[in-house]
């Protein structure tokens, strides 16, 4: 399978997902060249992967061709210049071109299409971002396309946002469980596509999904959604037919409290309280219960405790 990735401004998005799917490729025990092709005109170089080689758009070609004939996977990631190359694209199984969480990617993606095919090569298929949440962001992602006049070609499935020590490690060619499961699934996806070049839609029921069974986000990624939510309310934004959509429904509902952590103490180098104060923390979301907390706010340094005893942990 020769696949090849590209993207419609974000060159991470696309280098993430080439690195994933590479990645679960050398996981399953089968060896895959990854490749990101230079040109000339190609935007600056991103830093250095030790597991992707580097090559200019002619040499990638003789290589990809070398691969073609041996039966070798080779996952490619491919600039602006060098993606509509018709020599590339001939030796290409499956074109995926990464799409980001907001609207303007969305309707960059949906407009005229820059990947018509040269001579038989295979259009291209769109895959969603940074889109964290399982199969309901699938749907969204889906019904937003088809609203815009994209309803053919599009991934059943989204790569997750990920967090910040997931993409280091991405570079050190390390995928953890929970990206494994979905990359995965997106190598399965994409090996159907480069067996039929016919295929134009893919049920979600059949092909590549983001954990359709249950929600697998972790606390990082919920407080991150969260925060893009918040900010969005913030603004005046409610939240739209298609999220609520997929919301599920509370019936018979009353409002209720849950107590959370929370630290008191004094204070001293706090940037917006005085030096002496006595404070009341937001909630405690991390702590070594001992040295450190990580409040809502803000890390705390933990000095000396309140009283002769050690107090009682505060999260376990």
């Amino acid at each position: 399978m020769i696949v090849a990735f590209t993207d419609l401004g974000s060159r991470t998005d696309a280098l993430h997902a080439s690195l994933l799917v590479s990645g679960a490729i050398r996981a399953s025990g089968a060896s895959v060249s990854h490749i990101r092709v230079l040109t000339p005109a190609s935007e600056p170089a991103m830093p250095a992967v030790a597991s992707v080689r580097t090559h200019m758009l002619v040499d990638a070609v003789h290589v990809v061709r070398e691969a073609r004939r041996n039966d070798h996977d080779v996952v490619l990631n491919v600039p602006h210049a060098a993606r509509s190359d018709p020599a590339l694209r001939r030796l290409v199984d499956a074109l995926v071109v990464t799409v980001g969480p907001h609207a303007d990617d969305e309707r960059e993606a949906a407009g005229p299409d820059p990947f018509a095919c040269h001579d038989g090569a295979p259009p291209a298929w769109y895959l969603g971002c940074r889109r964290s949440g399982g199969q309901p962001a699938a749907s969204r992602f889906a019904a937003r396309m088809s609203d815009l006049g994209r309803p053919n070609r599009l991934i059943p499935g989204t790569l997750p946002v990920l967090s910040r020590l997931e993409g280091e490690d991405l570079g050190t060619g390390v995928i953890g469980a929970r990206l494994l499961a979905v990359s995965q699934a997106l190598v399965s996806t994409l090996r159907r596509i480069a067996a039929d070049p016919s295929l134009a839609t893919i049920g979600s029921g059949d092909g590549f999904s983001n954990d359709a069974a249950r929600d697998s986000r972790s606390f990082p990624e919920r407080l991150r959604e969260l925060a893009d939510d918040l900010e969005t309310l913030d603004r005046g934004k409610r939240p739209t037919a298609d999220i609520l959509a997929d919301a599920p429904v509370l019936e018979g509902w009353a409002v209720g409290t849950v107590p959370v952590p929370v630290l008191r103490g004094v204070a001293s180098g706090h940037p917006s309280i005085a030096t002496g104060r006595l404070v009341v923390t937001t909630q405690v979301m991390a702590t070594d219960n001992a040295t450190w907390a990580r409040t809502l706010s803000r890390y705390y340094v933990l000095g000396s405790a309140a009283g002769e005893r050690p107090p009682a942990h505060l999260l376990q």
